[in-house]
């Protein structure tokens, strides 16, 4: 029962084909923010696993972050530019073009 082996070779070298890109990809969305980051994301797996030409891997990656991404956050998580704008910085109680007396006045701080 133990000579059996949990994974071969070539199962183990698919998974890992996956699973390095992802983190690899979840790395780089703090350095280059989600919309590139999955632009690269989906180039790569493209380009490397499904053998695309170039033309239709810029077409899709770049169309996608240019299309989808923007159109579906703005509609599911209702994150317009508006919406944004209005909104106070966490904690403080206040709309963040308002200001606050604390910061703001003449009086010494000792």
């Amino acid at each position: 029962m133990r000579d059996r082996a949990f994974v071969e070779v070539g199962q183990l070298k698919l998974v890992l084909s996956v699973l390095v890109p992802s983190f690899i990809y979840v790395a780089l969305i703090a350095w280059l923010g989600i919309y590139v980051a999955s632009a690269i994301f989906v180039a790569f797996f493209m380009r490397w696993l499904g053998k695309y030409p170039w033309w239709k891997v810029a077409a899709v990656s770049l169309g996608k972050q240019r299309g989808v991404l923007p159109s579906s956050s703005s509609f599911w998580f209702k994150v317009a530019a508006a919406q944004r704008r209005d909104r106070a910085p966490a904690g403080t109680g206040t709309k963040p073009w308002t200001k606050s007396s604390r910061c703001c006045t003449a009086s010494p701080s000792r």
